[in-house]
């Protein structure tokens, strides 16, 4: 089969590959700084390289943890910006907590403010290329809209602020019962509970929370907004 972009619901998500990549081991890692901490429920939390990781509930209440995460293997890291080790934590789990944080993604159109009276939520930003499809300083024939993918907010920032929610939330969704029996496999499966859902729900309720003012500019006025690590490429050609 003939692979088409235009067909492809996650071509423009894969400008963001490398991003992720990281950000899946930094989840790993928070959950390697967990597990070397002897308790959870301190007032000052946990810390993360500055950030702090605030539970409300001991170490001790999440079994969960303890029979499935305590003894994972910890291996280097090999792209994050920290030099903690990596927690090998199930790859259910991974994806489970790196969706939740697709909540934190600006993908859109490049706007910029318009002095015009008639436009004045501003104006899409296009780019132009020439006839070898590189960027022209000119304008030419053949215009594009100028595209953004970025992070509203810090993105290791925001896992941190979330991150004892979604332990707490695994722990109330993890059930033990007779003959050794426990929902652990099922729950990441998704075949029972709803783990993503509520992990995702916490991350948009915590972003709301927190970063009120930027979300409205981001919604509103984007021009104003300082995004975090932007990615700019061409988007749609505009007909002649």
């Amino acid at each position: 089969m003939v692979y088409n972009k235009e067909d492809d619901m996650l071509h423009e998500y894969a400008y963001y590959a490398k991003e992720f990549l990281k950000l899946e081991e930094v989840v790993c890692q928070m959950f390697n700084r967990m597990n070397d901490a002897g308790q959870w429920g301190a007032e000052d939390g946990v810390d993360f390289h500055g950030f702090k990781i605030l539970t409300g509930n001991p170490k001790g209440n999440h079994t969960w943890f303890a029979k499935f995460i305590a003894s994972q293997t910890q291996v280097d890291k090999i792209i994050s910006d920290y030099d903690d080790k990596v927690l090998k934590i199930p790859k259910d789990l991974r994806k489970i907590v790196l969706s939740s944080l697709r909540m934190n993604l600006y993908l859109h159109d490049v706007i910029v403010e318009s002095d015009d009276p008639d436009e004045p939520e501003g104006k899409v930003e296009l780019i132009y290329l020439d006839d070898d499809g590189e960027v022209s300083e000119e304008p030419t024939g053949r215009p594009h809209i100028r595209r953004m993918i970025a992070w509203v907010v810090d993105p290791v920032e925001l896992l941190a602020k979330c991150f004892g929610e979604i332990l707490n939330v695994i722990n109330s969704q993890v059930v033990f019962g007779t003959d050794n029996y426990n929902n652990w496999g099922e729950l990441l499966r998704g075949a029972k509970g709803k783990l993503l859902e509520t992990v995702t729900e916490k991350v948009f309720n915590k972003m709301n929370s927190e970063y009120p003012i930027k979300l409205k500019q981001a919604r509103e006025t984007p021009w104003e907004v300082e995004f975090v690590r932007p990615i700019y490429f061409c988007g749609p050609k505009i007909a002649n």
